[in-house]
């Protein structure tokens, strides 16, 4: 059984109206099969975009047997950066 991901991803606010179909909506949440999906949805939209948060399985504690999620970053760092 493949494990979806989730892909959160927050619009500029002079922006977000382009993609949102709420008035004041900055956020949205897709949930992909692949990173790669969400990598070319983050490579489309990236300059409406403030940041893109993915959050997927990790693994699964080995105390508990509950899942562990990660979750990632993908757009802010790099704006810090460059």
């Amino acid at each position: 059984m493949t494990e979806s991901i989730v892909a959160r991803f927050i619009f500029l606010p002079d922006r977000a109206g382009e993609f949102l179909f709420e008035e004041g909506q900055l956020v949205t949440e897709v949930q992909v099969d692949t990173i790669e999906e969400v990598m070319e949805y983050s490579y489309q939209f990236h300059d409406a975009l403030e940041d893109a948060v993915v959050y997927m399985r990790a693994g699964t504690n080995p105390e508990t047997g509950e899942p562990v999620y990660k979750t990632v970053s993908l757009l802010e760092s790099s704006r810090e950066e460059g």
